[in-house]
């Protein structure tokens, strides 16, 4: 683009502008640095030569206001060029970092970096965009290691139909599809995330004269990454997260790492007291624990042994591969300040130690993590959402013990925690104020709760969906906006005491083909019914109650089985246990009492047993057996229903023919 000469000020969206430098110039647009006069803060200014393309691409970053891209403050026009002012971007450009030797990044930072920009383009894909023009210029790393993706002028929505592309992309880094016009997507950033790996790793773009040595640990990533068939990439940015963060180190890296201890545990603030007004970490001081002398010792006597300078470029290696156990502490005692920096700076196995106070989380993604509380506090540390869910995991094992969650804090209809795939293990924890629902699994991921409790979720409390396998014990399920717990998709849970109360929908809804095996139920005061089982589910509960619902004590149908053993069924608003269309019921040892309608409503049943059943006291008929249902009562104590202790409207069976004949005669 030819440049524009821009005055020295200018007025634009209604801010007082002083330009001070151009920054960026591309075939479509020129980059100005400049200053907004009133706030004196860094802005930068973006004039295109198409004003459809600065349409397009303000349409792209306001549908990208989470992810981390420049923030468009606002647009106009300056000679009758379409501009946006944008938020000024801190750093430098990759291209900028790789370019000068003495400042260029070391391996263990340039894996950070692309661990960053992976993330970006996980982050952009999450939102249903795709960057497809991912160059190292476009990338910039921040004082702190942030990565931003700018020039989004070729961005569009991954599910839109022209994801053909334009046709017009930058030479050598285009991919196979975008030449072929065969649809561009997430596998298109993949591609591009190649590209650049190779260019920083060579110095060349694919297919030039740099060729990538095959003892270098990302070779096989690189290829991955640029191979033709989208099919035979990485599936996800998040994959390539993982992937990243599994490589080893290079054979010169481990060599200076080797005499490393596996884990020293070296605190943020070393010396100094805590500071005023900072909440008891629950630590015995601010130095480092008396067990861990010896490895700090050895530590820093390595470091000296490597020098200084070496020691402290292969502290963040260190980190990486060998440091396994972090405490968190806000108040500065410990190996960090955030989850979110031990979890950049740490490894794929991390024991985490969180001191008193509020920890706000981030996501997880294929690693291995278990979180704990400092021993010893008088008050459990609370992990706390800064928007969204307050922990989103993903493919990941991780374990918490000892914390609360409390997701007040999350945008509106936000789960607290959110797990795909992977395997979650809480103990000893509360889930408090979610702003939808308390814990969110699907993907078939592996759930083991014990001594949970979930309060005052404005969605469910829980919902289990597509393959998830749970096994929980004492679990409590308090005041829900809509059900207790929901388990849907082929779901399986085998459950040891179950407390329900408080539930605005069903306080148990299972469908789908789940399964559920409770053992000890305490359910109560729901809006709804009180268990609700369709679609092919199947629940055996044994011992415990259904109590004082708005709806029916326990509904079954649409091809749904109940087996109840010692349940008591009482208070219920509507028929105390309805049955439709279900495929089979087994009662034992149940009763059934105080219902403002009928006691046991069989519709329709392929298959039922009920013995040593007690109906009593029921404001309706006591059991009402329609002719579609087919069923056996055995040692049944029916009595004192006001409605009528028994209607069977099944056909009686007719007598044999002989009989008949001998009548006649």
């Amino acid at each position: 683009m030819t440049e524009a000469i821009l005055p020295r000020r200018l007025s634009l969206c209604g801010r007082e502008v002083r330009i001070d430098e151009v920054v960026a110039r591309s075939a479509t647009s020129i980059v100005y640095r400049g200053q907004e006069i009133a706030t004196a803060a860094p802005v930068a200014v973006k004039v295109f030569a198409d004003a459809d393309v600065a349409a397009h691409e303000a349409e792209i970053l306001h549908m990208l206001t989470s992810a981390p891209v420049p923030r468009v403050i606002g647009d106009g026009a300056v000679d009758g060029r379409r501009c946006l002012l944008l938020s000024w971007v801190e750093g430098r450009s990759l291209t900028s970092l790789c370019a000068g030797a003495p400042e260029k990044p070391q391996p263990g930072e340039l894996r950070a970096i692309l661990i960053g920009v992976a993330k970006a383009l996980a982050a952009l894909h999450r939102l249903d965009i795709i960057h497809v023009d991912l160059k190292p210029e476009h990338v910039v790393v921040g004082p702190d290691g942030s990565v931003t993706l700018t020039d989004l002028s070729a961005a569009r929505r991954s599910s839109a139909t022209d994801t053909a592309g334009t046709g017009d992309h930058s030479p050598g880094v285009a991919a196979p599809e975008q030449i072929s016009g065969a649809g561009e997507g997430p596998w298109t950033d993949i591609y591009g995330f190649g590209v650049l790996l190779h260019w920083i790793l060579t110095g060349h773009l694919p297919g030039s004269d740099g060729a990538l040595s095959r003892d270098d640990p990302c070779h096989r990533l690189v290829q991955r990454c640029l191979a033709e068939d989208p099919q035979d990439r990485p599936a996800s940015a998040e994959a390539l997260v993982s992937e990243l963060r599994a490589l080893e180190p290079t054979p010169a890296e481990q060599e200076h790492l080797d005499p490393f201890p596996e884990t020293v545990r070296i605190r943020t603030r070393m010396t100094g007291e805590v500071p005023a007004g900072a909440p008891d970490a629950g630590l015995s001081a601010t130095r480092p624990r008396r067990r861990d002398s010896w490895k700090i010792v050895a530590a820093l006597v390595l470091l000296l042994l490597a020098g200084a300078g070496a020691g402290v470029a292969l502290w963040p290696l260190y980190e990486r591969h060998y440091k396994t156990q972090w405490v968190i502490d806000p108040a500065g005692g410990g190996d960090a300040l955030t989850l979110a920096e031990v979890l950049e700076r740490g490894g794929d196995l991390l024991r985490i130690e969180l001191a008193a106070g509020r920890h706000v989380f981030t996501e997880i993604v294929g690693r291995e993590v278990e979180v704990v509380a400092v021993p010893g506090l008088q008050e459990p540390p609370v992990i706390a959402a800064s928007t969204g869910a307050c922990a989103e995991l993903s493919n990941a094992i991780v374990s918490f013990t000892g914390v609360v969650f409390d997701g007040s804090g999350s945008a509106p209809r936000s789960d607290c925690v959110h797990v795909e795939g992977g395997a979650l293990t809480l103990s000893d924890v509360r889930i408090e104020n979610p702003t939808g629902s308390g814990l969110v699994s699907g993907r078939g991921a592996r759930l083991t709760l014990n001594n949970l409790s979930v309060k005052d979720a404005a969605g469910n409390a829980m919902r289990l969906d597509t393959g998830v396998s749970a096994q929980m014990s004492t679990v409590t399920l308090e005041q829900s906006g809509a059900a207790g717990i929901i388990l849907m998709g082929g779901a399986h849970a085998e459950i040891d005491t179950l407390r329900v109360s408080g539930a605005d929908a069903a306080g148990i809804a299972v469908g789908g083909g789940a399964t559920v095996d409770i053992t000890g139920l305490k359910l109560e005061a729901t809006i709804g019914t009180g268990v609700e089982i369709a679609e092919g589910a199947a629940v055996r509960i044994r011992g415990g109650s259904v109590s004082q619902t708005a709806g029916a004590g326990i509904a079954v149908y649409d091809g749904a089985s109940l087996t109840l053993e010692t349940v008591e069924i009482r208070q219920t608003v509507l028929t105390a246990l309805y049955v439709d269309g279900a495929s089979v019921l087994r009662l034992s040892d149940t009763s059934v009492t105080g219902s403002q309608e009928h006691g046991v409503l069989l519709l329709a049943l392929k298959e039922g047993r009920l013995e040593r059943l007690s109906v009593t006291e029921n404001e309706g008929v006591g059991v009402v057996i329609f002719p579609g249902a087919s069923v056996e009562i055995a040692d049944a104590e029916i009595a004192g229903n006001d409605g009528g202790d028994l209607i069977d409207g099944r056909p009686k069976d007719d007598p044999p023919e002989s009989e008949e004949k001998e009548t006649d005669e």
